[in-house]
């Protein structure tokens, strides 16, 4: 005859049984806690925990509440949703980006830390590294050049189809687009700093161009007449005069030294000498046709004919800059909702259970 167990030892089983689940089992279950969903796939605590732990130190970011899991969270999903968008533009025979635009974005991004000439110069020595050491380097920047090439053939796919789709009229925007945008990024919003000037150029490549040009200041400075001068190089040769509008660039260094003359002026005022290094302007050709011109290193002396400080742009003047921006956002709405992408904010795990040790991944709850 069978004898079962007493009950006190179905009772010790059965706690047994409990301590097991909660002790062993306990991360495990929290990692499979569904956070996201998109299509019919859902994305789980885990996968987020894997994704931050992926990511390399410097792309990280600082997790100090939830709304840094969010975004973390949905630009991995904006993400899964813009490979295969990709994908397919690129089957169909569009080159969306090139690993040359990639890597010089790359440099761009990090140019304190000479991976250009890590990519250029193919000596350990001349970085102070053994080749094992340089190699390591060149691996690990080629490594960061795939992710931020993925990145930029994503980003380029969803602008592609949001603009063609802008121009069938699928995805419209509204007034109420623009002015949000607008409000939103005004501050950025600004027309540079312009001059139009006529001047009496010097190229770098004749002799003694300096001492040309501060010849024709002193001229100017003796009493003679700009105008008069104008005529008289003209004669000469047609090359020494320049008729250009330029915009200053805040964001660059190159034309600090004509800024640093010309800002400020007014119409009528002589400036000069002063070093012009080499630009592209577009225009006329012989024949009247726009073309895009190269200018020479040159020193000048000019005569300004307008001037216009930096100022706000207007909301009819920004449209042109806002446009694309507002398509992207509309276009990525559009996805969501097609992919049926779904959050759940209420499941995301606390971030103070989130242990970052220095060296050490971000691990999941304990």
């Amino acid at each position: 005859m069978r004898m079962g167990l007493p009950r006190c030892g179905v009772r010790l089983v059965c706690l047994c049984w409990v301590v097991l689940c909660s002790g062993c089992g306990w991360i495990a279950d929290k990692d499979r806690i569904k956070v996201a969903k998109l299509q019919d796939r859902y994305i789980t605590r885990g996968d987020l925990f894997r994704v931050l732990r992926e990511m390399p130190d410097d792309e990280r970011p600082h997790i100090q509440g939830k709304g840094d899991l969010v975004r973390v969270l949905k630009n991995y999903v904006d993400d899964e949703m813009k490979r295969p968008l990709a994908a397919a533009l690129e089957q169909e025979g569009k080159k969306l980006v090139t690993r040359e635009q990639a890597q010089q974005r790359f440099f761009a991004m990090h140019p304190e830390d000479n991976y250009q000439l890590l990519f250029t110069v193919d000596d350990p020595q001349a970085f102070d590294m053994t080749q094992a050491e340089w190699e390591a380097a060149k691996v690990e920047a080629e490594m960061a050049i795939d992710r931020l090439e993925d990145k930029m053939r994503c980003d380029a796919a969803v602008a592609y189809r949001a603009m063609e789709a802008f121009q069938e009229g699928v995805l419209t925007v509204s007034e109420e687009d623009y002015q949000r945008e607008y409000d939103f990024r005004k501050e950025e919003l600004r027309k540079p700093e312009q001059i139009h000037f006529l001047a009496i150029r010097f190229k770098t490549s004749e002799p003694n161009a300096a001492g040309q040009a501060a010849q024709v200041r002193r001229r100017l400075a003796a009493g003679e007449s700009f105008d008069d001068l104008v005529d008289e190089y003209l004669a000469k040769d047609k090359s020494y005069i320049l008729d250009s509008d330029i915009a200053k660039n805040p964001k660059s260094t190159k034309f600090a030294g004509f800024w640093l003359n010309a800002s400020g002026s007014q119409p009528g005022d002589i400036i000069g000498t002063v070093f012009l290094p080499a630009y592209e302007l577009v225009g006329r050709n012989a024949d009247g046709q726009m073309v895009l011109m190269r200018m020479p290193d040159a020193y000048l002396v000019l005569k300004v004919l307008e001037y216009a400080p930096e100022r706000d742009l207007t909301l009819e003047e920004a449209k042109r800059q806002l446009l694309p921006g507002i398509v992207v956002r509309n276009m990525m709405e559009r996805l969501r909702e097609e992919n049926k992408v779904e959050i759940y904010y209420d499941k995301l795990p606390d971030p103070a259970m989130l242990t970052r040790r220095t060296g050490d991944p971000i691990m999941g709850e304990k």
